[in-house]
């Protein structure tokens, strides 16, 4: 979804049009702008919305970057954040990052998403800039050992009234991007790459670290 704060609704008829080129990103507004239908904002005065799942009613579940969770409608009523997250830190582009429904939703009321979670006993909110960066240009066993917060995918279930989230479970440290809940109930989750760390893991058979890889939960 990115980091701009309306979420986008269309309803287009099908009809045959001309190619478009991808890249470029004028073009592709432009030819969006002409396309019959509508495109228009649903809700606005989200701060840097991450991630949407359609509910079974029909509404929907955003994320915002910060460490909220919210529900919203297509007229545009949107909800106060759902309480009870677990402490969410943000950092640079880290911070409350996807959700997804378990396949059984509409009974279980089971999601999953993926945050930055401060160091044990420290609390959420924004790492300042200036400390982010003296932390990722020190040394590497300084930073392994100073480390601002941990990636992490983690289960919850949401209320009956849908005001807060319960029952929070970490079910792995290290995946912190898109989350894929396949049929049968197996979670796939990607991970960007350590905070600090290297891009790419120096030893591709080493499964210590989710780190750059898709991982499958079952």
């Amino acid at each position: 979804m990115g980091s701009a704060g309306n979420l986008q609704k269309k309803s287009v008829t099908q009809k045959s049009q001309p190619p478009i080129d991808a890249c470029n990103s004028r073009q592709a507004l432009e030819a969006e702008e002409k396309r019959p239908g509508k495109l228009g904002p649903i809700a606005s005065g989200l701060n840097h919305p991450w991630a949407l799942q359609f509910l079974p009613d029909g509404r929907y579940l955003v994320t915002e970057r910060p460490g909220y969770i919210r529900i919203v409608n297509k007229d545009g009523w949107m909800s106060s954040p759902l309480t009870g997250l677990p402490a969410i830190r943000t950092a640079a582009e880290r911070g409350l990052h996807d959700v997804a429904l378990d396949p059984d939703f509409a009974r279980n009321r089971t999601i999953y998403f993926t945050y930055f979670a401060p160091p044990d006993g420290q609390p959420g909110g924004a790492y300042p800039a200036a400390d982010w960066q003296k932390w990722l240009a020190s040394a590497e066993p300084q930073r392994e050992r100073t480390r601002p917060g941990i990636e992490r995918l983690a289960s919850a279930t949401i209320s009956a009234d849908f005001s807060k989230i319960e029952n929070v479970k970490v079910i792995l440290e290290g995946g912190d991007r898109r989350i894929a809940v396949r049929r049968d109930g197996t979670l796939l989750v990607t991970a960007a790459s350590r905070a600090g760390g290297p891009d790419v893991e120096p030893k591709p058979n080493k499964q210590r670290s989710p780190s750059g890889r898709c991982s499958g939960l079952s």
